[in-house]
């Protein structure tokens, strides 16, 4: 991550008491989506998504074309192998929950520990988590919804972010100062699935 600013800036502003925060909120986005959907190569952490996508029998067809209907959830839940069905999560993104909670329409589905309180915890008796980054919109070809066993999704996270700080920026092409300071933050994390046929999507 790259900031940087003016000596105005610096000097009229809080700017550098809220660079911590700054710089924390992009690594909280950029990891999130990363170890959600990401699937840039070998530079960034592959997303969750992307590992059990890669595996045709992970993937768990929608009884209905284009929806997501009640049966679909419990037909990922039932997919899922009995050694990880124990230990399972869900993983999704608020609208696809707010989806899923609309399936009850008479109060006695058994979907959520409590249909009276936002997005509970639990999703058929499992913990259920929620990721912006993972799709919305119900089509064909679409993951939205994911269950299986997290402890088969390995993060590798070299603990602390560095931030180096460079108080003087020179121009390319001038070589002369500009007139700004910038600060480099940088971490080192990978992630992966170690068994994709934990999950279910």
């Amino acid at each position: 991550a790259w900031v940087d600013g003016t000596y105005e800036v610096l000097a009229d502003s809080g700017f550098a008491s809220e660079l911590q925060g700054l710089l924390q909120d992009a690594k909280d986005r950029l990891e999130g989506a990363a170890f959600a959907t990401g699937n840039t190569g070998a530079t960034q952490p592959r997303g969750i998504v992307a590992a059990v996508a890669a595996v045709t029998a992970s993937i768990v067809a929608s009884g209905t074309t284009n929806a997501l209907v009640a049966g679909d959830v419990y037909a990922v839940a039932n997919a899922l192998r009995a050694r990880d069905a124990a230990e399972a999560s869900w993983l999704a993104s608020k609208p696809t929950y707010n989806r899923i909670r609309q399936f009850d329409t008479s109060g006695g589905s058994a979907f959520w520990a409590n249909l009276g309180m936002g997005v509970p915890s639990n999703l058929l008796g499992q913990p259920a988590y929620e990721s912006s980054s993972m799709q919305t919109a119900v089509t064909t070809g679409g993951l939205v919804l994911l269950a299986g066993n997290f402890k088969q999704y390995v993060i590798v996270d070299r603990v602390g972010m560095s931030v180096q700080y460079n108080p003087m920026l020179i121009g390319l092409t001038t070589g002369r100062p500009t007139g700004k300071a910038g600060w480099l933050a940088f971490w080192r994390v990978g992630a992966d699935v170690v068994d994709p046929a934990a999950f279910r999507l």
